[in-house]
């Protein structure tokens, strides 16, 4: 499929901000690269065929935006999230997609590219929970990913709700007939607080205290490494606490007071913790930390460390 552009501003803005999510990366080849999987033979022939009319709707684009994505990815070597970051900041698709088209496109993405075909008793399909789980944190009816079974499951299976981990009997969880719409589980990408550092700059941080944005005073948003440990912290504020709802932070107040803050600030990106959701399908990984860590040890390209950071070692994951 060829993708079309009215203004040759949207591709050369993506091309530029490859190049910045890689810094091994070459602007010429981040350019071929776009028009190859747009549909052009080179970036001549995109320059060449710009359009006046009016862009796609989302809705029918997404299945182009999901492929194209990948592809690019694929050719350029890079997380499938860190092109669509790229792209999304240089609002290469015409249509200002928002913080839900991007969890749309990116559990599209997961579902066709990783998961596959949902099944019974297939890890990454969408099952229902019939009963309360053994911590009797899940409610009858929630939903979630299967997980793969441990080695000593014993007649148990791991389920990753939207907002964790429960463990339920085998005749406990129900595989629907008609698949369930996938999602991103707040885990991954939902804020749980803020901190404020020395500077000002606050750091949004997810249910497991790990780093998912900066923003600085002047509003520019970063994404650190889930792996960071941030430095310099100021004072700290926990929606849940802050909303008179103590342990109650992925539904109600707290969660309307997360997504609140992310609009006021304009965060439309998806955090890097988010490329830990598939790695918790792995073998040996029981939580989001053992994802992360995970993550961290397959990640080969080496960015500079931010002043208001430190890399996280192995040895350090023992905390929380």
């Amino acid at each position: 499929m060829r993708i079309q552009f009215s203004d040759i501003e949207r591709p050369k803005a993506a091309a530029k901000q490859l190049v910045r999510v890689n810094s091994n990366l070459k602007l010429a080849a981040a350019q071929e690269a776009i028009a190859r999987v747009t549909g052009y033979r080179d970036w001549h022939e995109l320059a060449a065929s710009l359009r006046s009319e009016s862009a796609e709707t989302a809705d029918l684009y997404a299945a182009a935006m999901v492929a194209l994505i990948d592809q690019l990815a694929n050719d350029l070597g890079m997380l499938f999230g860190d092109v669509q970051y790229a792209l999304t900041k240089a609002r290469f698709f015409e249509i200002l997609l928002s913080l839900e088209m991007q969890f749309g496109l990116r559990a599209r993405a997961l579902r066709e590219y990783v998961f596959g075909t949902p099944g019974r008793g297939k890890p990454g399909t969408i099952v229902k929970s019939k009963a309360r789980s053994l911590f009797g944190n899940v409610k009858p009816g929630s939903e979630g990913y299967l997980l793969p079974k441990s080695a000593d499951s014993r007649g148990t299976l791991r389920v990753l709700f939207y907002d964790g981990i429960g463990t339920l009997a085998d005749f406990e969880v129900q595989t629907p007939r008609l698949p369930i719409p996938d999602f991103l589980p707040a885990r991954f990408w939902l804020p749980y607080g803020y901190w404020t550092l020395e500077d000002g700059a606050v750091v949004p941080y997810s249910r497991d205290y790990l780093p998912l944005w900066h923003i600085d005073l002047d509003g520019k948003i970063t994404r650190p490494e889930p792996w960071y440990w941030i430095k310099e912290i100021k004072k700290n504020l926990n929606f849940p606490e802050s909303c008179g709802t103590p342990g109650v932070w992925s539904h109600g107040r707290s969660h309307a007071a997360a997504i609140q803050f992310l609009r006021d600030r304009r965060v439309l990106g998806l955090p890097r913790l988010v490329e830990a959701f598939p790695l918790m399908f792995e073998a040996g990984v029981e939580s989001v930390k053992d994802a992360v860590m995970k993550l961290q040890e397959k990640e080969q390209q080496h960015r500079e460390i931010p002043n208001y950071a430190k890399a996280r070692k192995n040895m350090e994951w023992a905390w929380g």
